[in-house]
């Protein structure tokens, strides 16, 4: 009874503790794979999301002010910010439209982003909008 004592122990505590040989499953390494990928591709697509927030909350705040400024006022102001949040847009592509007592800012634009060095590119287009009565 006294050989099959060590033996108990090793599967009580295998059965406790999990393997610990240091290996891995294979679908512990898929999974990490997965991960990191997701992690990867989050990073890449991230700022140019982030940056079409950051238009839309841009033309939201402008078109507020729409009652105090004159179009070229607020086109100003917008080029001004769009160059320092680095969004690839140029002045001329924003469009104001006042009808009445409403304003609209709108613009569509495209941004690149490059996997895997420059071997795989995506290109995402974004129409940030906003309208607003005063």
């Amino acid at each position: 009874m006294n050989d099959n004592l060590p033996n108990l122990q090793k599967a009580i505590k295998s059965w406790i503790y999990g393997r610990r040989e240091g290996k891995a499953g294979m679908g512990t390494l898929i999974f990490l794979v997965i991960i990191i990928a997701l992690i990867y591709v989050g990073v890449k697509v991230a700022p140019p999301l982030i940056r079409f927030y950051e238009v839309r909350n841009l033309f939201g705040v402008n078109a507020s002010m729409a009652n105090r400024s004159t179009d070229q006022e607020i086109l100003g102001e917008i080029t001004l910010r769009l160059k320092e949040i680095k969004a690839p847009i140029d002045q001329n592509e924003i469009l104001i439209l006042r009808r009445g007592n409403n304003i609209q800012i709108s613009v569509t634009y495209e941004e690149k982003v490059s996997f895997l060095g420059d071997r795989y590119e995506k290109t995402f287009t974004f129409s940030p909008q906003s309208s607003v009565d005063f």
